[in-house]
């Protein structure tokens, strides 16, 4: 999976870089893909993200449902190259709570197995 931009390019790595990371890690949670796998390796889809590139989101997941929407929302911004337009762990946790209450769900609630 392509990793934060900053990493890539061998600079420092910080909340920023998660915040990307995590972005990626919605798209596989919405899509059941990889960033970019429908047209380049890994090594190319790291590159892309360093451009600016951004991996296609088919816009029907934003209207699906309000879990849907809202995950493309936060992905999105956590997706932002430079690093002071791009959501914070903070703005991203934040968010997700939000969209756990809006949905119902207790958002503090444990998995119990």
């Amino acid at each position: 999976m392509p990793v934060a931009a900053k990493e890539i390019q061998g600079g420092w790595i910080n909340d920023g870089s998660d915040t990307l990371t995590i972005a990626n890690m919605i798209y596989c949670l919405i899509t059941g893909l990889r960033p970019f796998h429908y047209k380049m390796s890994t090594d190319k889809a790291c590159e892309a993200i360093v451009e600016g590139e951004l991996p296609y989101v088919d816009p029907r997941y934003q209207t699906r449902s309000l879990i849907e929407g809202r995950m493309v929302e936060i992905m999105k911004q956590a997706w932002q190259n430079k690093i002071e337009d791009r959501a914070s762990i903070f703005e991203v946790v934040a968010h997700l709570r939000e969209t756990a209450r809006l949905a119902g769900v207790d958002p503090h609630a444990r998995l119990m197995l």
